[in-house]
């Protein structure tokens, strides 16, 4: 699992609201995807913590809340509330 493409860290670069894209300028909303098949996303009381798998269309993260993240060009994105779309690039 160690060459998979999707290891490493990514942060949330932009949110689309509709068919609106904002930058997140002064994101610090980091995902992990770690090689031991874990992975966490944000920190301190709002940290979460999953297992992951891939899947055919990008990862899909399994722990208290699940997310669904599409691999789109290079990106992630996921779905919140059925409108929201959280855009992440990876940083390493």
């Amino acid at each position: 699992m160690a060459e998979n493409k999707y290891i490493g860290k990514w942060k949330a670069t932009s949110v689309k609201v509709m068919d609106i894209t904002e930058p997140l300028k002064n994101s610090t909303s980091i995902l992990s995807i770690n090689a031991d098949g874990t992975a966490v996303y944000g920190e301190g009381e709002d940290r979460k913590e999953y297992t992951w798998k891939e899947t055919g269309y990008g990862l899909y993260l399994d722990g208290k809340s699940d997310m669904k993240l599409t691999d789109e060009e290079g990106r992630l994105s996921t779905r919140l509330l059925g409108f929201i779309t959280v855009i992440f690039e990876k940083q390493d």
